[in-house]
């Protein structure tokens, strides 16, 4: 019985592993991508009983060119590689900064969206990602009132004067 448990193991191991790794897309490079992928790539690179040879080589097949240019060099010879992997990317594509400049700009870049379906939910959709990476950096979207004010500026006008009387009707419930 323990055989079979062994080998259960390992194969359950293995398929936690492939399901790790396919989760994780290939990153291009962008910055506004970096926050997303890492935290996804880390949870491959944290799993137990995957060698870091196998882990360094699989992570090195989910950079395109420009990024895997920056890790290139680091072999399994060193037994930190992964962490060094994680720390060169960091230099390039994790200044926290640079993300938070990158998505003000994509929300600013936004069109404003016409009041049709697919516009609405391809426009909320950008929304909905551009916060999920600030909140992957831990940067405070709720009290940031340039992504606020970026937000409200590219509402439709309709949802803009409905947003407004309900945050009248609530301080007026306030005062009240």
């Amino acid at each position: 019985y323990p055989v079979v448990s062994a080998a259960s193991d390992r194969l359950n191991l293995h398929y936690a592993a492939k399901e790790a790794l396919d989760a994780i897309p290939i990153f291009s490079g962008k910055i506004e991508e970096y926050p997303g992928w890492k935290y996804v790539a880390q949870e491959y690179a944290q799993l137990e009983g995957v060698s870091k040879l196998t882990q360094l080589n699989a992570l090195k097949n989910k950079l395109s060119d420009n990024p895997k240019k920056l890790v290139n060099s680091l072999t399994s010879l060193d037994p930190n590689a992964v962490d060094h992997f994680f720390e060169l990317l960091d230099k390039e594509y994790g200044r926290p900064w640079d993300v938070v400049v990158s998505q003000r700009k994509r929300i600013r870049a936004l069109p404003t969206p016409k009041l049709v379906y697919a516009d609405m939910r391809d426009f909320l959709s950008t929304i909905t990602e551009a916060v999920s990476t600030l909140r992957h950096i831990d940067h405070p979207v709720d009290t940031d009132i340039d992504v606020r004010e970026a937000i409200y500026l590219k509402l439709p006008s309709s949802w803009r004067n409905a947003y407004m009387a309900k945050r009248l009707r609530k301080k007026k419930e306030r005062t009240l």
